[in-house]
């Protein structure tokens, strides 16, 4: 944490590079030997331990020139693609640095040589993240929804788990609520959604600001709940009937498994990671 993770509210790649090669750096002078150095999503760090004699296997989640947002104008894009382009070749040249490259799903090995088209000999294996089974144990069904098959009036209670960003397309899930409520106006259905929030980040604040006006004006029930502890969220697993995941073209997604691993089927958009994770008709349905 020497080194900023912006300056001035920009420069976020040129300052993550920076830190990338001073924590490379930082790590072969001064920590324990070690036999290989896993690298996580920016690459510039690869070639400088290669240099210095190490084994480097780099992971990567999705190339970071496809997560960069465009600008809003096409002047400001032309300028955006300017600034990226050294950054997205740079990061092009040192993933082809490591000794080996590992993916996080199929969807996303797809994408990387689609992005990366001079790696084409750069050889792939995905390496799909987990959840520990451990500490995300079966849940027991809630009481209350054996209540419900019964006869009782308990509504069914889904819940969404994601960070309050626009490419999580959490809205849609308040949509499909609405639409329901339209058309089945006797069936109740509860909806929980809770997520990562950071007041620092603007894109947090707006577009939370957005789904609550948007909860506010359609009066359904939907709960909107913000940094929940580890604790509070294995407790709404075992409160909820379902989870519904609403991102599309997402790289992999880790709470498809630990709605599974609880024992609730999952309700997600039918492409990227969850169709790699849901089984359809078995462990959940994906959706259009």
């Amino acid at each position: 944490d020497a080194l900023p993770r912006l300056v001035l509210g920009r420069l976020a790649i040129a300052c993550a590079i920076a830190r990338a090669v001073y924590g490379a750096l930082h790590l072969a002078l001064f920590s324990p030997p070690y036999n290989v150095v896993l690298v996580d999503q920016v690459s510039a760090a690869v070639p400088v331990l290669r240099l210095l004699g190490v084994p480097v296997v780099f992971y990567c989640h999705f190339p970071d020139k496809l997560l960069a947002k465009p600008a809003s104008t096409l002047a400001r894009e032309t300028l955006r693609r300017a600034y990226r382009l050294p950054f997205d070749l740079l990061e092009e040249a040192c993933t082809g640095c490591a000794n080996a490259v590992l993916v996080n799903s199929h969807f996303t090995s797809r994408v990387f040589r689609d992005a990366f088209p001079r790696l084409g000999g750069v050889a792939l294996e995905v390496l799909h993240p987990a959840v520990d089974t451990t500490k995300n144990q079966m849940l027991a069904w809630p009481a209350a929804a054996r209540w419900r098959l019964l006869g009782g009036v308990r509504p069914l209670c889904l819940l969404s788990i994601n960070r309050f960003e626009r490419k999580k397309n959490l809205l849609l899930a308040v949509e499909a609520m609405a639409l329901h409520a339209a058309n089945e106006p006797a069936h109740r259905v509860r909806l929980v959604m809770a997520g990562g929030y950071d007041q620092r980040l603007d894109e947090n604040v707006s577009y939370f600001a957005d789904i609550a006006a948007r909860v506010k004006a359609s009066g359904l029930d939907i709960e909107l709940r913000v940094n929940v502890t580890d604790a509070e969220r294995r407790e709404l697993l075992g409160s909820c009937d379902a989870v519904v995941y609403t991102p599309q073209h997402e790289h992999f997604g880790i709470v498809p498994l630990e709605a599974m691993a609880a024992g609730r089927p999952v309700i997600a958009v039918n492409s990227g990671g969850p169709l790699e994770t849901v089984a359809d008709g078995e462990t959940g349905w994906l959706c259009e």
